[in-house]
Parts: structure tokens; sequence; C-alpha cells
């Protein structure tokens, strides 16, 4: 494919990854070729994500580049959420991420 120039819509997309990575310890969209990643099949473990974070995740994500949160709709969706939304929902539901 070609290359184009980043666009907000570009920015939106790549701000999703980086939350996505930043909360799991992981690349959003981890695949090893261009064709792989061009097909952009979500990532499996959103469960493990606040349903509000990952609802945002999924907007930022959006196939079609119009239909992406433009960047005073992902500022206000971000204030809006409470902190706990930008932790992991612990997996053995103890409540503490801490690993001391």
């Amino acid at each position: 494919g070609t290359a184009t120039e980043p666009t907000p819509a570009s920015d939106i997309f790549a701000f999703g990854c980086l939350v996505y990575e930043l909360l799991t310890g992981k690349p959003a969209f981890g695949a090893s070729t261009e064709a792989l990643l061009a097909a952009r099949v979500m990532p499996d473990d959103m469960d493990s994500l606040s349903p509000d974070m990952a609802s945002l995740l999924y907007d930022c994500w959006a196939r079609q580049p119009a239909s992406r949160l433009s960047t005073k709709r992902l500022v206000d969706r971000i204030v809006s959420l409470p902190i706990r939304h930008f932790t992991l929902i612990p997996q053995d539901g103890s409540g503490s991420s801490d690993s001391e």
C-alpha cells in the first residue's frame, strides 16, 4: 500500500493503541505482517479493561477514519471517566494489582 500523511483520525487510532498497551502491556494489534495488521482483528482480551475504557478504545479504532472520535470528543470522554478506568480489572478478584 501507499503511505499517507498522518491525520487527526490516525492520531486518534494511535492514541487508542498506546492506551491499550499501557494498560495491558501488550500491543493492541500485535500483527507480524502488514496484511495482518491491516485486518485489525480486535484484541481478544478487552475484558481485562473496564467496559467504559473498552468502549472508548473501540471508538478510537473505528474502521472508517471519519467514524473515529474527534480530539475534543476524546478529551471529553477521558475526563468523564473515573480514574479506576485507567487500571486493569484484577483477574484474581483481589481488588489489588500490587505484586509485592
